[in-house]
Order: structure tokens, then sequence, then C-alpha cells
């Protein structure tokens, strides 16, 4: 970011009182301390959670204020500005009280917003496939471009802006938290498809968390592009009220000879931006065979004895299980069959039923506790279809090894929340990949 910029920013929040709502597991949280605090802030910090999660993050920056346990509605109306986390929703009775004081509150992606502009930004966004379309973009776009990749787990918006780097493009994964409560609209938009989900989160089940994530192009000007998926129901509906000259399609597309088995509409996506931003079509498809993936994204973690282990983690909910599954026996030419599925976790409210169906063709189906589980037993067991109940990844891991023969592959696809046996997605798909390397050495042989 422009020096001049950062120093602007150092007179705006010096002295003033910024309270942040939660740290997070994904480093948002901790890039937000940490820029407000070399800002020159009072830095106020409050987490649900108890003191001994936040240690490092305490010894290791300039905090004026902290409050764990629970939240007082003090620090909610003292503050001058408050950086709203994922744990906390947008409609928060102490966010509400705080904006009737006229405190703005402010997501990450919303302060970055206000800070570099919307014109060099592209936003992406959707149920399944939205991380992998945006790094898969950011790799290809920097065979022309200074490209940024910010919103993917791990990442830091906050963290960037004290980088100084001068990006041409930021390209920006928009998760529908951010989206919430933001009220502009990146130059270019792009979503991957709308798929059941969160009903956990929106009172008004999936057509609520779809209208979110419709805010992406909600504020579009003349000028501006959104892409939508061709293939996807809701985004043909959509269409009917986006004028012509912004709306971009894009379907779905192979590239032989991938690294990583990346979802045919990832790769139409990428072409679709790619192309209109000056992009040659050859060039983009030689480096979309250099993509490595994603961790917990249909990630291949190896193979033993002739069996593939890949983690899909971050398949949360039934129809990403489903859209998963499809890919990966497309990208290897398998059949369901050789297919040894760990499934299973936490209910989300969402169609079981969907989860069932997708595992129906595998060979082995294992479970790994959770409310979901409970509902999915049920059903596989009505349609006669067996399945193996585990109480922590290493036997979930075991018991696929045992059953594993040459040519199959081991894949984790919960379709469910991770919450109750871990921390999150990734710290399953971790113990996913630690398990596969610790057991995976010996398959059975058929």
């Amino acid at each position: 970011m422009e020096p001049s910029l950062l120093a602007q920013l150092k007179r705006t929040w010096s002295g003033k009182r910024v309270l942040i709502t939660g740290i997070g597991l994904q480093g948002g949280g901790a890039g937000a301390v940490r820029f407000f605090s070399e800002m020159g802030a009072n830095v106020a910090l409050t987490d649900l959670r108890p003191k001994r999660f936040f240690r490092e993050i305490v010894n290791t920056y300039r905090i004026a204020q902290t409050r764990f346990g629970g939240h007082d509605r003090r620090d909610f109306l003292s503050a001058d500005l408050i950086i709203r986390n994922p744990g906390m929703r947008a409609n928060d009775p102490l966010l509400v009280l705080a904006r009737r004081n006229g405190t703005p509150v402010r997501t990450e992606a919303a302060f970055i917003f206000d800070v570099l502009g919307r014109n060099r930004i592209i936003g992406i966004t959707g149920t399944k496939g939205k991380s992998t379309t945006a790094a898969l973009l950011h790799h290809v776009l920097r065979l022309r471009y200074r490209t940024e990749l910010l919103g993917s787990p791990g990442t830091s918006g906050f963290t960037f802006l004290l980088s100084r780097r001068r990006p041409q493009w930021l390209v920006y994964e928009l998760s529908n938290f951010m989206l919430e409560d933001l009220e502009t609209s990146p130059h270019y938009a792009l979503i991957t498809n709308f798929l059941d989900d969160h009903r956990d989160r929106y009172n008004g089940g999936t057509r609520a968390y779809w209208k979110v994530k419709e805010r992406i192009f909600a504020y579009q000007r003349a000028g501006d592009k959104i892409f939508l998926n061709r293939e996807d129901a809701h985004s043909e509906h959509l269409a009917d009220n986006i004028p012509s000259e912004r709306l971009r399609w894009f379907g779905s597309r192979t590239v032989t000879e991938a690294r990583a088995p990346l979802g045919s509409l990832s790769i139409g996506a990428v072409f679709a931006l790619s192309r209109a931003l000056g992009l040659d079509a050859t060039a983009v498809t030689k480096r979309i065979r250099t993509f490595r993936g994603l961790e917990g994204r249909m990630q291949f973690i190896g193979a033993f004895g002739g069996v593939r282990f890949i983690n899909d983690t971050a398949a949360t909910n039934p129809a990403a299980t489903a859209f998963s599954i499809a890919q990966i026996c497309a990208h290897y030419l398998i059949n369901p069959s050789r297919l040894i599925v760990i499934a299973g976790g936490a209910d989300k409210r969402l169609d079981i039923s969907t989860l069932a169906r997708a595992l129906a063709p595998a060979r082995h189906r294992i479970l790994l506790p959770g409310t979901a589980t409970e509902k999915l037993v049920k059903i596989l067991s009505r349609r006669q279809l067996s399945s193996t109940r585990v109480l922590s990844m290493n036997r979930a891991v075991w018991a696929a090894v045992k059953w594993a023969c040459r040519g199959d592959i081991v894949l984790l696809s919960p379709g469910a929340a991770s919450f109750g046996l871990f921390q999150n997605e990734f710290d399953r798909g971790r113990a996913f990949v630690r398990a596969a390397k610790r057991f995976g050495k010996a398959p059975r042989q058929r």
C-alpha cells in the first residue's frame, strides 16, 4: 500500500479506541490487532472464549484492554470503531446498540473496501469452489499483473495493508460473513454457485443465505461486471434482473494434465475472468496446469501402496460432498465404487438425504461422530446401506486402510460441520493428513 495512505491511516486511528470482537482461528482477528496496534490505536479485545486461548497474541501486541469469557455493553458504547469478526453476527444486539450510538462497525472486507476503494478488486463468492477459484485466478493473473489474494483462510487483509505492496489487482474471496453488511461491490464479481448451506446461521433458510450472496453485485455501477454460472439454476433466475452489458457467463471447462483435481467450474470461471482481463487462452491453460491446489479442498495427500488419500475437509455441507465426489471421479477416471469416504459430523440443519445419495455408490462409508451423523445413519439404514461409525479420525483412517485395495481412493469429505470433535474444518483435515501418513503405508491388497 502507498506509504502516504498508511501515514494517513495512522493519523486517523492514532489514539482512537478500536474494539475487536473475537480473534478467530484463521488469522483475521490477529491481523486486525497487529494493524491497529501499529496505527497507534488503543486496541480493546473482547472474546467469548477464556483467556488461555489468547496468551500468545496478548503477549505479542500492545493491547489496551482485554475481556474474555463474555462481552460487556460498555465496551461497545465507548469504541470509536468496532471490527466484527465471524463469531459475532451482524444483527447481534450489542452491535445494533453500537450502531445506534453512531459507532461504525466494519468487517475486515468492509474496512479494506473503505481504504482501497473498489475499482481494483475482483470479488469471488459461492457455496462451493470459491476458495479454489480465487486462488487459481490469483495464480493465473500473476502471469501479467501484480496480484494479491485476500479472504482465504490464513490470510489477513489488515496484514496486507501493512505490507506496503502495491498490487494492480486484489482477488478477494468473500464469504457470506463478509458480505452480510458490505455496502459496496467489487468492480468484477463472480459467484461460483448457489447450493444449500448455513441454515443454522440464517432464520430465512437457504433463500436468506442466497440473498446475502447476491450482495456481491448489488451495489455495482455502469462498467462493472458480474460473472455467473450458466449451469446453476438460481444464477439463471438472477440474470433476468441484471443489465446485459454487465452480465458475463461461464460454464464447465477442463484442462488435461492438471496437477490437482480442480473443479471444472473453477476452471471455467478463471478462464472467463482471465480472458476479460486480456490474458491469452493458451497461456492460461499452461498456467492452470502448474496449480497445486489448496489445503482441504480436494487436496491430494499422497499414494501409499497404490491407494490415494484426498483431504476434502472444506466440504462442510452435503451438496459440497456430492460435488467433490463427482469431480474427483472425473479427474481420476474412476467409478465411485472405488471410494472409501470418511464423512459425517455436526448438523447445520441441511438436507442430509443429499449426503446419503452422494455416499451410496461408495465402497465403504466411515462416519465421524456428530448430530448430522445420527440423521445420516438412519437414512442409510432405511436404504439398506451399511456404514461404520468411529470415535476419532485415527480410527476412521485405520478402518479405511484395512478395507482399501490398490486403485482405491480414501476420501475425507464430511458434508457436515466440524465443531464438537475438532477446532474447525482445517483442524479436522490436518488430523486426517497425520493419520493418512501414519497408517497409510500398508493398505490391504486384493
